[in-house]
């Protein structure tokens, strides 16, 4: 994470250096790319980096905490309009959201989607932690939620059928960033996950 020197800096400077981050990011993988090109693009020396960040992991790090933060954002939007539905229509609203977030930041959702196809799993796991803890409580929330409300099956793991649900949520923007052509085969998309994860934890209802 960025050192108080960073967080300290002009909102314009600290742009500057994120914009140059993830088109770096975009560009080439974590192994590729180079702390040099950034500085160039920025405009700083190599020892003002360093104030700023421990390393190029450190910056790596902050730029997926940072589009998990804003995505997050736009999740907490669509949770306070839909509070009067169930589980499932905030679901939808919520993958929704997810694929129009990878639509209008396809450089963060292409960082994102580079990680996920990372290899080494500890590397992967070190750096996407933070954001997938995130979304890990989001979910469960609303998974308790569900239950008490009655559209949830009670008896379910809440923590391992959260983290099965952000897995989805992660190959669900993956899958439309390289497949989906129009609108309408991103809502068959998400119909489709969404009848898979309704027959899995859903209350049958001709049981109660």
């Amino acid at each position: 994470m960025p050192k108080p020197t960073f967080l300290n800096l002009a909102e314009e400077k600290k742009q500057r250096i994120m914009d140059a981050a993830i088109n770096e990011f975009v560009t080439y993988t974590f192994r590729d790319a180079s702390i040099n090109r950034i500085i160039a693009e920025v405009g700083i020396a190599k020892g003002s980096f360093y104030q700023y960040f421990e390393n190029k992991k450190d910056l790596y790090k902050y730029v997926l905490s940072v589009s998990a933060t804003m995505k997050l954002e736009y999740l907490t939007l669509e949770m306070a309009e839909s509070a009067d539905k169930d589980f499932f229509k905030v679901m939808k609203g919520l993958y929704l959201v997810g694929v129009n977030f990878a639509k209008e930041h396809p450089n963060l959702s292409k960082i994102g989607k580079d990680i996920q196809s990372e290899s080494d799993s500890k590397f992967k796991e070190e750096v996407l932690g933070e954001s997938i803890d995130m979304s890990n409580i989001f979910i469960e929330e609303l998974l308790k939620k569900g239950i008490r409300e009655g559209d949830i099956d009670p008896n379910i793991d809440v923590k391992l059928i959260a983290h099965l649900i952000t897995s989805f949520s992660i190959s669900l923007n993956e899958y439309y960033l390289s497949k989906c052509e129009d609108e309408q085969d991103v809502m068959i998309l998400i119909d489709t996950l969404l009848a898979f994860i309704r027959d899995g934890i859903g209350i049958k209802r001709s049981d109660t």
